[in-house]
């Protein structure tokens, strides 16, 4: 497959490139409980980065039907990986479909961890800093993003 069909956010020749550069990268893929991760690693820790694909789209199901489950999956879920990442690490935390329609209107929203003010307040208070990084979405004429976070926590690291 071209990068185009297999992934729509790389451009041309950049599939290729990564596909390369992982030929050589170990990579450690690591099954079960999400809520379990961190101990699920043991000695493997520290990592550089975590992918956790779109396990945000369940956050609703591993944390609880309730109001208030974007905070719980970010403080249950997703801060405790923060001590298993290397110094200069990062964690790809959520991938936000029609991100730039959310931004816009909050009646596109799918979840609450689709709401960019729910977030923002959310991972200040865990001391977590976040970027998107947007391009073309899965559905034609949108555009995704990635929510890449890194821990104040690292930061505290770098300078020891």
């Amino acid at each position: 497959y071209s990068a185009p069909e297999r992934v729509s956010y790389l451009k041309p020749g950049r599939y290729e490139l990564l596909q390369k550069l992982l030929e050589t990268t170990p990579i450690d893929l690591i099954q079960g409980d999400v809520q379990e991760l961190p101990s699920l690693v043991g000695a493997r820790a520290p990592f550089h980065a975590i992918l956790l694909s779109n396990i945000s789209d369940y956050a609703k199901e591993i944390c609880g039907e309730n109001e208030g489950y974007a905070k719980r999956f970010f403080s249950e879920i997703i801060s405790p990986l923060t001590y298993i990442i290397d110094r200069d690490g990062f964690i790809a935390a959520a991938y936000l479909y029609a991100a730039d329609c959310v931004k816009e209107q909050l009646d596109c929203e799918r979840s609450e961890i689709d709401s960019a003010m729910r977030r923002e307040r959310i991972l200040a208070d865990l001391k977590l800093s976040g970027k998107e990084i947007s391009f073309p979405g899965v559905n034609p004429g949108t555009m995704d993003s990635v929510l890449i976070l890194r821990s104040e926590k690292n930061e505290e690291r770098r300078a020891a």
